[in-house]
């Protein structure tokens, strides 16, 4: 009976890391049909938060135990790909991360123009990498490739990048800004907020769609103020993924079936990580 259920077992990988990751490619095409056909004419123009591709890492390399060697005392093992999420999670972040492999999809094909700005690099940089692009061999980010164009320059003048991009750095610049647009939304947003306000204003003054993000506090405050101007008048629309997926049509694609994609290394679907929360990446670069 062991034997027969190792048997199934080893075919059933073969069969998933064979045949699954095309069947899951042409299901995420198949999702985005309503959407390619209303953007056929023109592509969506998205400026993109930091935080949108921080969940873009839909599966992390986790520890998984076999048990305890007494001849090594040490614990016994292997490392897997596994999914962030649970597949019975049910919070406002998940239902964004379900649609982020169909944007991810429509970006590469060029529907959606992924955009990034000077400001957000900044905020990028102070970031991890593995924040933003997984940390681990067996990693997996829907986003993998895609490299947003930057909408906007700065004078860099006799400053290093990372110097610009120090967080006090930032906020004195903005500080200084006399932008009405700006000053406007800051106003209302509040001053903690002030990194969103410019981004709000960046998508605006470049003819974005929408200002794409993942957080839910900016999100529901500028819900508390949208009836007040100037956020009336804004032609450029503050959105979450889940937002745009239901403007376009999409429909969501749970992270979990693309286990398989890009893998040649244990894979195990049926876990997930403690609290369907991402490993706590340093939010800094170490210092050189």
């Amino acid at each position: 009976m062991m034997k027969t259920r190792q048997t199934w077992h080893r075919w059933r990988e073969r069969i998933c890391f064979r045949y699954l990751p095309t069947f899951v490619n042409g299901l995420i095409h198949l999702s985005t049909y309503e959407a390619r056909r209303q953007l056929r004419l023109s592509p969506l123009k998205v400026l993109v938060d930091v935080n949108v591709f921080a969940h873009g890492v839909t599966h992390e390399t986790q520890w998984v135990t076999t048990g305890y060697s007494d001849v090594w005392q040490a614990e016994l093992g292997y490392l897997a790909r596994v999914p962030v999420h649970a597949p019975d999670c049910a919070t406002d972040l998940y239902r964004s991360v379900q649609i982020l492999p169909g944007i991810a999809h429509l970006a590469r094909l060029g529907f959606i123009a992924m955009k990034t700005s000077t400001e957000l690099k900044a905020e990028e940089y102070r970031l991890a990498p593995a924040r933003l692009q997984g940390g681990s061999y067996y990693d997996y980010n829907v986003f993998q490739g895609i490299r947003p164009q930057i909408l906007d320059t700065l004078s860099f003048g006799g400053y290093t990048f990372e110097e610009l991009s120090s967080k006090k750095h930032q906020r004195e610049r903005l500080d200084a800004s006399e932008d009405p647009l700006y000053q406007s939304l800051l106003y209302h947003l509040e001053q903690k907020r002030s990194q969103d306000a410019w981004h709000l204003r960046t998508a605006e003054a470049h003819d974005c769609f929408c200002f794409l993000t993942m957080d839910f506090d900016l999100i529901k405050r500028f819900e508390e103020v949208k009836h007040l101007e100037p956020l009336t008048s804004l032609r450029t629309k503050l959105m979450t993924p889940e937002a745009l997926g239901k403007y376009l049509r999409l429909h969501p694609i749970p992270p979990r079936v693309l286990s398989y994609n890009g893998a040649s290394f244990p894979v195990r679907p049926d876990l997930n990580q403690p609290g369907s929360r991402r490993y706590d990446w340093p939010k800094k670069r170490p210092s050189a």
